[in-house]
């Protein structure tokens, strides 16, 4: 016996080796390219009833939780008013089609508008150049800054568990007139709160400028 002849016995072996491998590998159906054993242990696994338990249980699960989410997307969709789109001089406001938007005065330099639901006001605003802000006098140290459409704003809001307030005072991209928007309301629920807040958090600029008031569906 020559070392040649163990080193090819050796050489012939290992070469066995790896083709019964691969001949077994040809013959199942491999889903992980990375594990070539994936599929043995796989089909172990489904022998197991326990794993088979909690891969019902898990599958019950989901499905509850998915009819959840769909039952709840649905409710707020239809509880969510549809809105058109209110163009005012130089800029624009989502509202909803359940709030009713009046001018209640228009003088040479300013106007003023109001916002009801079933007539009872949510959201006063005033365009002008010269705005009462804050009205709240004593709130002024609460004074907070941000940008709505684009726009920088001065906010103020305060108010209790039960009750919101809240002030608002939007500079204008025009230039001239009209210069500032100032939107306020006082002691209103959440719930009305909230309205008031999306028609506020909806201000965009209005890039040609319409007439006092035109509504367009959105």
């Amino acid at each position: 016996m020559t070392l040649k002849w163990m080193v090819d016995r050796l050489k012939m072996g290992t070469w066995t080796h790896v083709t019964n491998r691969l001949y077994h590998l040809k013959k199942q159906t491999c889903v992980n390219t990375q594990d070539p054993f994936m599929y043995r242990r796989r089909k172990a696994d489904r022998n197991d009833p326990s794993l088979t338990r909690r891969l019902r249980m898990n599958n019950k699960i989901f499905i509850r939780a998915l009819s959840l989410a769909m039952l709840f997307g649905v409710t707020c969709c239809s509880t969510c008013p549809p809105t058109q789109r209110v163009t005012i001089e130089t800029f624009a406001l989502n509202l909803p089609r359940n709030v009713d938007l009046v001018k209640q005065y228009e003088m040479e330099d300013f106007c003023l508008y109001r916002c009801s639901v079933g007539g009872e006001r949510i959201l006063d605003f005033y365009i002008g150049n010269a705005p009462d802000f804050p009205q709240r006098k004593d709130a002024v140290s609460r004074i907070t800054h941000a940008t709505l459409g684009g726009m920088g704003t001065e906010n103020i809001q305060f108010g209790s568990k039960r009750e919101v307030s809240r002030e608002v005072l939007v500079t204008l991209l025009s230039g001239e007139w009209p210069r500032f928007a100032h939107f306020w309301y006082f002691d209103l629920d959440h719930q009305r709160s909230e309205l008031a807040d999306s028609i506020i958090n909806s201000i965009k600029v209005n890039s040609a400028k319409g007439s006092p008031i035109s509504v367009s569906g959105q």
